[in-house]
């Protein structure tokens, strides 16, 4: 028997067949309070978990360490073996776990990230398999040893404290502060989602124009040692590089990815350092310093051929451009004056057109300036604006430009359409509550999608200026918003955790939400329609397969009944069931439905 105190101490008692402890207990140490402990499954070992952030496996019988201090950022709060005595997991208040060599104390694979802290772990019975509870609503099941992506995401509505294999590896019983516990049958799980876990929470997203190769960036200010990652991955989940700046830990502040998939950039704004990475082999392939000037913003033409970074000077409020040619790896112009600082580049479709969006440093002002790229030459007037403009986009044909501004104390916050060559808007503002955080126009320029702050995204006539549909609304603020390639569909992406797909014409949804265990700062959809990938604080990027529901009418109809509650009858009105049938039909539904399915006031009849 061991026991584990807030002492630092934990002790091994030996107890008898009498169930009576024998001896003095073999006592182990450690700095502060020990949180947890967990024997191996021949009794020889025993690991703890401790809050002065280590783990520790050591000798049952003598209480010497087996293995060096298991490191973690925060505090250890759970500890497992695996049942075949080769691994030794561990979970922290740093919001990861880990798996590692219990022979060696090597680790075994990266950190396996949630969006909160670890509370529960457990390996299965055949070790091949490790489950993860959290505070961020969910368990995560893992493979072992090398646990690359989470292989499923079971999501409560609160805290999950404990989980717990079948002694067969076939179920899975998680316990929640929601009050439920659920049982989950495994051999039927399967989201048909890919997940690449990453070390920091994500907060930019590129994917090339066929989606084999994703660039995510992020950081994590919440752990002692800041750490800021720009990573590559293709589509089948497995992650390709890292791309890193000469000095680990420094920010990367802007990111981009090349439409074709063959370059990536990133750049810190402290180190005054751009880099140009071949993103096949992330091969370094070119790097510059500005001493006096930091980056702050960068972004590819359509084309792939070239880049252009946003520069802003220390010394007020000026901003400068830079145009570089990729595929000749040359400078094309180094320094072009701009009035104020530049916080957002965007090209046209055909890559003939530049629009430099700038902002003070108080964001108080700002304004929209667009030069062609072939020569580079100022194409319009300068367009003041009453705030840091943040984000623009051209139409299809180049011939319009959306802008949106989102400052504090602007209100309310509008994007406008102007026509670029002579700084005239077109159309009356498109008006939101609070900041707009992107706008993007339809393939065919009919339509302008933006989302705000103000917990909604818009679709907008976008030579009117009047409103498609009612707005498409999320719990939280709503960070992106998109078209698909034909225009039928509207991708967004928001604070409350989730990326949702709309109907661009009705304004309905069409998918479930898509659920993370943080809020979702990016997504895109792929040129095929066919997968969206989207980027979230939980430190995971995620590829989501858009299916067809090929399933019957009859069968639509009654899971609708399900839904509802209600009927339509002849008249073409709705009448409610009769609770006894409504029963009936969701008894007879349940086994053909996904697990853990909840299904309206039927479900709630069954409880």
């Amino acid at each position: 028997m061991a026991t584990a105190s807030r002492d630092g101490l934990a002790k091994i008692w030996k107890i008898s067949q009498a169930g009576e402890t024998e001896g003095k207990p073999v006592i182990i140490r450690h700095p502060r309070e020990v949180q947890d402990i967990a024997f191996s499954s021949d009794d020889e070992r025993i690991a703890t978990g401790s809050s002065d952030g280590t783990a520790r496996v050591w000798d049952t019988t003598t209480g010497a360490p087996i293995t060096p201090p298991l490191l973690h950022e925060d505090e250890v709060w759970c500890v497992a073996f695996s049942p075949d005595g080769r691994f030794v997991a561990t979970g922290s208040k740093d919001q990861s776990a880990r798996i590692w060599d219990a022979a060696t104390g090597l680790p075994t694979s990266r950190p396996l990230w949630h969006g909160h802290n670890l509370r529960d772990l457990i390996f299965s019975p055949n070790s091949q398999l490790l489950a993860t509870a959290s505070s961020d609503c969910t368990v995560r099941l893992w493979g072992v040893p090398t646990a690359a992506s989470a292989v499923t995401v079971l999501r409560h509505a609160s805290k999950v404290d404990t989980v717990a294999f079948s002694p067969q590896g076939t179920r899975l019983a998680t316990a929640s502060v929601d009050g439920a516990a659920r049982v989950w049958d495994l051999s039927r799980l399967g989201s048909g989602e890919i997940r690449m876990t990453n070390e920091v929470a994500l907060d930019g997203l590129w994917i090339s124009r066929n989606a084999e190769r994703i660039l995510v960036r992020g950081q994590n200010l919440g752990l002692p040692k800041h750490l800021h990652r720009a990573v590559l991955w293709n589509r089948a989940g497995s992650r390709l590089s890292r791309l890193d700046l000469p000095s680990d830990g420094q920010p990367i502040e802007t990111a981009a990815l090349s439409p074709d998939g063959r370059w990536a950039v990133t750049a810190s704004e402290s180190q005054r350092l751009v880099q140009i990475w071949e993103a096949a082999t992330a091969r370094l392939v070119a790097a510059f310093r500005r001493p006096d000037i930091p980056f702050f913003y960068a972004a590819f033409s359509p084309d792939g051929r070239r880049l252009a970074i946003g520069e802003t000077k220390f010394a007020g409020n000026e901003g400068e451009l830079m145009l570089y040619d990729v595929a000749q790896r040359k400078v094309i112009e180094n320094r072009v004056h701009c009035e104020l600082t530049i916080v957002f580049i965007a090209f046209s479709a055909d890559s003939r057109q530049v629009a430099l969006c700038m902002a003070s440093s108080s964001m108080e002002a700002g304004a929209v300036q667009v030069w062609s790229t072939q020569p580079l030459k100022q194409i319009g007037p300068l367009i003041p604006l009453p705030g840091g403009v943040i984000c623009a986009a051209f139409s299809p044909d180049g011939q319009r430009l959306v802008t949106a501004i989102s400052t504090p104390g602007v209100t309310p916050c509008a994007a406008q359409i102007w026509n670029p060559r002579t700084g005239h808007p077109l159309g009356r503002p498109l008006r939101h509550g609070d900041g707009i955080a992107s706008v993007s126009f339809s393939p065919d320029g009919k339509w302008v999608v933006t989302a705000s702050e103000d917990t909604t995204a818009r679709i907008w006539n976008s030579f009117t200026g009047e409103p498609r549909v009612p707005p498409l609304q999320h719990k939280r603020e709503v960070q992106w918003a998109e078209f698909d390639q034909r225009g039928n569909l509207v991708l967004t992406a928001s604070m409350d955790n989730t990326a949702r797909v709309w109907d661009a014409a009705t304004g309905q949804p069409v998918t479930r939400p898509l659920e993370h265990g943080a809020p979702v700062r990016a997504a895109h959809l792929t040129d095929n329609g066919l997968e969206i990938v989207s980027a979230s604080e939980d430190h995971t990027a995620r590829i989501w397969k858009l299916t067809e529901d090929r399933r019957a009418i009859p069968d639509l109809l009654k899971l609708a009944e399900l839904a509802s509650g209600e009927r339509i009858d002849i008249t073409g009105g709705l009448v409610p069931i009769d609770p006894i049938e409504l029963r009936q039909m969701w008894a007879n539904s349940r086994p053909s439905l996904p697990l853990g399915a909840r299904i309206g006031p039927a479900q709630k009849l069954d409880q």
